[in-house]
């Protein structure tokens, strides 16, 4: 049950070796990307979730990143498998759909 879970606090003070070592970036960094990738907040997704547009990127990151299995990221995000591999694959369309153009001009040429 998703709602005895406990969810990850990201307003909590962290090192940022902390962030670097979960999410690949420092926390900044993290919300320098969010203003920059300039998605709706709270962030869409085709289940209607309810979350933040920087939790979300989180969780991307997090399962982008090696190892990374959905239970891992169950416990750390307090949120079921079935509920972090929807937010992570619409995260992953979005940030495709904004930004293939540049990934179709470097292989153009």
């Amino acid at each position: 049950d998703e709602s005895r879970l406990c969810r990850f606090d990201f307003t909590l003070r962290r090192t940022d070796s902390t962030w670097k070592k979960k999410f690949r970036f420092k926390k900044d960094d993290l919300v320098a990307h969010v203003a920059h990738f300039r998605f709706p907040d709270p962030f869409p997704t085709k289940q209607r979730y309810h979350i933040s547009v920087f939790e979300a990127l989180c969780i991307f990151l997090r399962r982008m990143a090696y190892p990374a299995r959905l239970s891992d990221l169950q416990d750390l995000f307090g949120r079921d498998e079935t509920t972090i591999s929807t937010i992570s694959n619409d995260v992953l369309e979005i940030l495709y759909a904004t930004f293939k153009h540049l990934l179709q001009s470097t292989t153009t040429v």
